[in-house]
């Protein structure tokens, strides 16, 4: 029954949260593209060379 109770919570707080989420993600998103350069033709190389 805890897990039922937390998801009611969450329920009850999404749309309060969700403009809040859309923000941090987008200023995650920014972060993230700063720190690796936004540089995705590397991981693609990588998953090839793991199959």
């Amino acid at each position: 029954m805890e897990m039922t109770s937390e998801l009611l919570e969450e329920l009850m707080v999404w749309p309060r949260m969700q403009h809040c989420g859309m923000v941090l993600k987008e200023e995650m998103f920014q972060l993230w593209d700063e720190v690796r350069g936004i540089d995705f033709s590397e991981e693609k190389s990588v998953e090839n060379d793991l199959e």
